[in-house]
């Protein structure tokens, strides 16, 4: 919240502060007369341009309340203010605000009219302000300002009598649900007890009179600036009494003087009243410099926010940068290792290494159980049983690089065979000759080599060797894929 000069105009003198922070900083009081006019001046142009914010405290003040019809928003408008020119048409400082409704089943709404009958008190403070070059913001009836001294006090119900005495008046404000249906100012130096509590008395009958109070209601009456406890005060039928402590109000608003002007500065620092008296044309120049600070704020705001996306942005594309070049570096590593690891070509190599172990797997397969082939010879060997098998051996035609496939590698079966005299006498000399037809025709047999042929020498008893004269044989069968 921005710095305000507050000021609290009376006959006698105007209190000026200064608002800053939520607490009154500074806090002076000037004469009405030219030397407290030409102090008050000095003060503002010592502090700088600030907007002033003004509470009069006038019998020049007026209030009424009125019915307000039900219109738009526009219109609405547009009624209150033929309102306040056919009520107050000579009057510079005017102004008009709904009160709330205090039954909430209605939708009818009351709007309270507040003026200035003259300009006596306030316009010689104007003339000093307008002087100093200050813009005016708001000028406030005081008892609109008081209105917040119940709520400073907690003191909130529904119909409360605020008494707020002067030094030459004493103020009655009558609330119903926070709004002012009523106001008295008493003139008058500040009465003792007893002309007090008459005038509540008083006070009390005139809202029975004019039906704002019914007749048996008890009347919660709040008094500000009375010393006394409530015990000492003397006891009114059909009234409350309540007081509120001046010094207690003051700690609590951060108040440095206890008096009835500071406090209200400081109630209209904290929160100014709807109903504002100042006439457009003075506050022309608050209201454009408001706007112009809104615009400049909002500007710098968003220029403030681009310029955040824009280096938010950036640092994410510098961010995305550095990840894509830290993959690539990665990459560029992993590739590197896997260059050294599996040099070019190697694909081929364990291609051929697979097929190497898959062959040998393979010829271990065939190793450990006897092939195909080797029954089909077996079975051919059994229909010539003149012929003997001495051994049967087997061998593969490419055994560097096998394929595992019986029909695509080709192998030889080396059988060696004998044929003695006494077989030969008994089965005739073609024995060996059938026996290398039938070979020949066996399951997948692609050739049969008589690859070499022998005899046994003949040895007699006498020489001490087994006569045999066998003759043996090396026969290879070629076993697989036709040449």
């Amino acid at each position: 919240m921005g710095r305000k000069l507050l000021l609290c105009v009376d006959a006698s003198a105007v209190t000026a502060g200064i608002w800053r922070a939520g607490r009154l900083r500074w806090l002076e009081s000037f004469t009405n007369d030219a030397s407290g006019h030409d102090a008050l001046r000095d003060a503002i142009t010592r502090h700088g341009p600030l907007p002033a914010f003004i509470t009069v405290n006038s019998f020049e003040e007026e209030y009424g309340v009125h019915a307000l019809p039900r219109l738009a928003a526009a219109d609405r408008r547009a009624f209150l203010e033929r309102k306040l020119v056919g009520l107050y048409r000579d009057c510079t400082y005017r102004g008009a605000a709904v009160l709330p409704r205090c039954d909430k089943r209605t939708r009818e709404n009351d709007v309270l009219v507040a003026a200035l009958t003259g300009v006596r008190v306030l316009g010689p403070w104007m003339k000093t302000l307008n002087a100093a070059g200050t813009s005016i913001a708001g000028v406030y009836p005081l008892a609109l300002v008081l209105l917040q001294l119940p709520q400073q006090r907690a003191l909130r119900n529904d119909r409360q009598l605020l008494v707020v005495p002067h030094e030459d008046s004493v103020r009655f404000l009558f609330l119903e649900c926070g709004g002012l249906r009523l106001h008295r100012l008493t003139p008058g130096s500040r009465l003792d007890g007893a002309g007090l509590l008459s005038e509540i008395e008083r006070t009390r009958a005139y809202l029975c009179s004019a039906g704002l109070l019914a007749p048996g209601e008890i009347l919660d009456c709040a008094i500000f600036g009375v010393h006394r406890t409530e015990q000492a005060l003397p006891p009114i039928p059909q009234v409350r009494l309540s007081c509120i402590d001046p010094a207690a109000a003051a700690r609590a608003l951060g108040c440095s003087r206890s008096d009835t002007e500071a406090i209200a500065l400081a109630l209209l620092g904290r929160r100014q009243p709807a109903l504002n008296l100042a006439p457009p044309a003075a506050t022309h120049a608050y209201r454009t410099g408001r706007s112009c600070r809104r615009l400049y704020l909002a500007a710098g705001a968003a220029l403030s926010t681009g310029a955040m996306a824009v280096a938010l942005g950036g640092h994410m594309v510098h961010v995305l940068e550095a990840d894509q070049r830290a993959s690539q570096a990665q990459l560029a590593r992993q590739s590197e290792a896997l260059m050294l690891a599996y040099p070019p070509g190697l694909g081929q190599t364990i291609s051929r290494q697979q097929a190497i172990v898959r062959g040998a797997d393979h010829v271990r397969a065939r190793s450990r159980s006897p092939h195909a082939a080797y029954r089909a010879a077996a079975t051919v060997l059994e229909r010539h049983p003149a012929v003997v098998l001495e051994r049967m051996d087997w061998r593969s035609e490419h055994p560097q690089a096998p394929s595992g496939d019986d029909l695509s590698t080709p192998e030889v079966l080396i059988l060696k065979l004998a044929l003695f005299p006494d077989k030969a006498a008994s089965h005739g000399p073609g024995a060996v000759n059938d026996l290398l037809a039938d070979l020949e025709r066996m399951e997948r047999a692609a050739r049969v080599t008589l690859v070499r042929s022998s005899r046994d020498p003949v040895r007699s008893a006498e020489d001490g060797g087994i006569a045999t004269g066998a003759s043996r044989y090396e026969v290879e069968v070629l076993v697989g894929r036709n040449p």
